[in-house]
């Protein structure tokens, strides 16, 4: 009896050690990080969060496309176009570009079906708070 209690509690230990690895970082380890890279950081994940409501028929088009700036409207099209159930969406990483004068955000999705990540790179101005362009992201 003790011995499969154990178990059990083992078990349930590393389905919570194995649930905590996979996610993303939390917000306390963002701190310390410039302001700027912290909005470009929360702009990437509410476009994240339009384009899921988008695909699930609660957002229109316009209201997506009022998040970016024209310079982005064509990334913002391929992005849409590039998708077909696109859930979850996560911030992991934000750079700083050209002497931080401009910020790198990686916004990913995971397909619903295949269960397969997609990334795109959302390139903002310098306070971080305008998206500029929108391309699928490889890493370097």
């Amino acid at each position: 009896m003790k011995r499969s209690y154990l178990v059990i509690v083992s078990c349930f230990l590393l389905a919570v050690v194995l649930m905590l690895a996979s996610c993303g970082p939390d917000e306390e380890d963002w701190i310390g990080l410039p302001p700027e890279s912290l909005a470009a950081m929360d702009a990437a994940r509410g476009l994240g969060e339009s384009v899921v409501s988008y695909f699930n028929g609660q957002l229109r088009l316009e209201a997506v496309e009022g998040l970016v700036a024209p310079s982005a409207r064509e990334g913002l099209a391929q992005m849409l176009s590039s998708l077909d159930h696109p859930i979850s969406p996560t911030v992991n990483e934000v750079h700083g570009l050209a002497s931080r004068s401009r910020w790198l955000a990686v916004l990913r999705f995971v397909e619903a079906e295949t269960q397969q990540p997609v990334k795109f790179g959302l390139t903002f101005d310098a306070d971080g708070t305008t998206i500029e362009a929108i391309d699928p992201y490889e890493p370097r």
